[in-house]
C-alpha cells in the first residue's frame, strides 16, 4: 500500500545528468497530500468540468481526473487506473520476491 513518500516529478526540482537522464525527487506523502488539495481548490473554478487530483494509494502516484460538472462523468483520467492496477501488481510481485529471497 502506501508509504511515507511519494516518488514525483518536479520541474524546478529536476536535475539531468550529462545524458540527458533527469532522476525523480522524492517528497513528504503529506506534503503532496497538501498539494493536491490544493490543487483540487483551484479546480473547482472551472465551470463545465473540473479536475480532480489524487494519490492512487496503492501505487502512490498522483492521479488527474476530468470530470463532467453535470453528469459527475469521468471524462479523461492520467494515467488511466488499468495502469495503476499494473503498476500496484508489480509492486506487489516485487515485494513478494523480496520476501522470498531474504
Amino acid at each position: 500500500m502506501g508509504s511515507d513518500s511519494a516518488s514525483l516529478f518536479d520541474a524546478d526540482a529536476l536535475e539531468a545528468d550529462g545524458r540527458g537522464v533527469v532522476d525523480a525527487v522524492t517528497y513528504r506523502r503529506e506534503d503532496v497530500q497538501r498539494a493536491v488539495d490544493e490543487a483540487n481548490l483551484l479546480a473547482e473554478t472551472f465551470p463545465e468540468q473540473r479536475i480532480s487530483f489524487a494519490l492512487d494509494e496503492d501505487s502512490d502516484r498522483l492521479v488527474v481526473r476530468v470530470i463532467d460538472n453535470q453528469t459527475n462523468e469521468v471524462v479523461r483520467q492520467v494515467p488511466p487506473q488499468e495502469f495503476l492496477e499494473l503498476i500496484a501488481k508489480v509492486q506487489q510481485m516485487v515485494g513478494l520476491f523480496f520476501d522470498e529471497v531474504a
